[in-house]
């Protein structure tokens, strides 16, 4: 399980600091999962983290439940769970596509010329999982703006391009909204959902 925090620094700061980091304290805190045992502290583990002007292996750090043997991570909120690329990088690739209409072939040489390995299967996921989560994402939403403010369209990329703007507008920030997204429903901007029938 992962906790998403915002750590008050940027990306690179956090790397230079590595393991001298004030990391959340999840000593005193009951096992999210089972409920019985207090978290203890159990190492770091390395990711790789690729941004726009940054690429690295960063430390997260890791507790874990005495009672059901669970482990739970605090990453920062620049990462996205699961996935390499941070966040704004993540961001900047659904603009490109939705805001300038561009293909992922274009998008992909782009990329490549800027330095960027990427795959246009990403890409493409990226695309996919993205208008699949715009009614969580715009669930989220609704607790930072009115509704009655606000009227989401119906057709998908018209949605995603609402969606986008609102996520870089005056009243959030992209890692804000990851974050309020991951801890008032588990989700993220890419979570892949398995849905029971």
């Amino acid at each position: 399980m992962q906790i998403i925090f915002n750590p008050l620094v940027d990306e690179k700061k956090y790397h230079e600091l590595g393991k001298c980091f004030k990391f959340p304290d999840l000593t005193k805190t009951l096992c999210p999962q089972c409920r019985k045992g207090k978290l203890r502290k159990h190492g770091f583990y390395s990711r790789y983290y690729i941004s726009k002007d940054f690429e690295t292996e960063l430390l997260i750090r890791r507790h874990i439940c005495p009672c059901c043997k669970r482990t739970v991570s605090s990453l920062p909120f620049f990462c996205h769970p699961r996935r390499t690329h941070s966040i704004p990088f993540i961001l900047a690739v659904l603009k490109h596509l939705f805001y300038k209409g561009g293909s992922l072939v274009s998008l992909l040489d782009r990329l490549m010329g800027h330095g960027f390995i990427c795959s246009r299967q990403l890409l493409y996921q990226y695309r996919e999982r993205f208008i699949k989560n715009l009614t969580f994402i715009s669930m989220e939403l609704y607790k930072i703006i009115s509704p009655k403010d606000y009227v989401f369209k119906k057709e998908d990329k018209k949605r995603a391009r609402q969606v986008l703007s609102l996520i870089h507008s005056k009243v959030s920030t992209p890692l804000n909204v990851s974050m309020r997204l991951f801890e008032g429903c588990g989700y993220s901007y890419l979570t892949q959902h398995h849905f029971r029938v």
